[in-house]
């Protein structure tokens, strides 16, 4: 799959900066938004 490496890079930061959750599921990792950071990732969106 291209651009893997640059996904899971972004991935990274945002979970770095909170705005994700990071979690095992059927040995397999998933993410979800971070309610608690709404406000700061629609500002971060709008930028």
């Amino acid at each position: 799959m291209r651009g893997t490496k640059e996904v899971k890079k972004a991935l990274e930061e945002l979970y770095k900066m909170e705005f994700i959750n990071k979690y095992m599921k059927c040995g397999e990792v998933h993410v979800s938004l971070n309610i608690n950071k709404k406000k700061e990732i629609e500002e971060f969106l709008e930028q």
